[in-house]
């Protein structure tokens, strides 16, 4: 952060991103650090970057890592691959086609500033969100995401008042219906105006941004509308996955006459262990040298000493 504050450009982006509920500084850092196109390119631009494009087709089929316009056109299966409850409004099909069986239809419309250089016209082309999604409508995202662990950030227009959409994991065959689903987390939704977009962090229960932790395996996300019958319907705009760092779970067993203390590791990071003596004590100390992450769980070894230690592991 202290890298980010001292340029004012990075610094007016994190307040701006910071503004949103749940977005705090590690957050809004890591989407200005990992992301700078925001506030210059397009929903689809940092959707592709973060992996998440338009929702399933033809029930269940996806594409991972999905170009411009992958999804133009291709139709999807009602309460397979999508469920749309208000088929009121004189709104456009304009990016994928209307659903045929009655109240699953998916309206596109138009969003944010589009490309310039996967539009025609030098960016006169139209970038596409999803309308009038409210409560009871849904769409299943299928990919191979990366394995990791995420916050999940999206972006969403509300012209009437406050509401909420959430997202949920599905389990089971997303080739068929009755799936059954995970709930995850909570996106607050503030009045901006429909064409006014607005960022939103994934909530628990107890107001906390959730994580999401992937293996790399194939996933299907369910963004839903809003829970509550009677709140509002909202404009869709896209979701992001922004890693954050792991919360490993620590296992300590004694042997030997040492504390053999194992936890999981994620390529890419450092695990460092540390340990107190007291809960009180002003500082962690260091056991042996930090342990690369390799995907596989790894351990560190402490002489068992006399009286308790507490510790922990610092993951950079």
């Amino acid at each position: 952060m202290r890298i980010l504050k001292s340029a004012d450009t990075y610094r007016h982006k994190c307040e701006i991103v910071q503004s949103t509920p749940g977005v705090g500084p590690v957050t809004s850092a890591t989407l200005v650090a990992e992301l700078p196109e925001l506030g210059q390119l397009n929903r689809q631009e940092i959707s592709a970057l973060v992996g998440l494009a338009p929702y399933n087709h033809d029930s269940g089929q996806f594409f991972d890592n999905p170009q411009v316009d992958s999804y133009l056109s291709l139709p999807s299966t009602p309460d397979v691959d999508n469920h749309q409850s208000n088929l009121g409004g004189n709104r456009p099909f304009a990016y994928r086609p209307d659903s045929p069986a009655p109240g699953t239809s998916t309206g596109d419309i138009g969003g944010e500033l589009p490309r310039a250089n996967f539009t025609s016209g030098g960016g006169s082309g139209i970038d596409y969100g999803v309308g009038y999604f409210g409560n009871g409508s849904w769409l299943n995202y299928t990919r191979h995401y990366p394995a990791g662990t995420y916050n999940v950030v999206g972006r969403f227009a509300e012209g009437n008042n406050p509401t909420e959409d959430i997202l949920s994991l599905v389990a089971g065959d997303v080739t068929a219906t009755n799936q059954t689903t995970t709930f995850l987390g909570t996106f607050p939704i503030v009045k901006s105006g429909w064409s006014s977009w607005t960022w939103s962090s994934l909530l628990d229960g107890n107001g906390k941004p959730v994580k999401v932790t992937l293996d790399g395996s194939a996933i299907t996300l369910r963004l839903g509308g809003t829970p509550v019958v009677g709140h509002d319907e909202a404009n869709v705009g896209f979701l992001m996955l922004v890693k954050v760092a792991p919360s490993p779970k620590l296992t300590a067993t004694v042997v030997g006459g040492n504390i053999h203390i194992s936890f999981p590791t994620e390529t890419g990071y450092s695990y460092q262990l540390q340990y107190k003596n007291n809960l009180t004590d002003a500082n962690w100390t260091s056991v042996g040298s930090a342990v690369s992450g390799n995907g596989t769980a790894q351990a560190v070894n402490d002489p068992a000493a006399t009286g308790s230690r507490f510790y922990q592991v610092k993951v950079q």
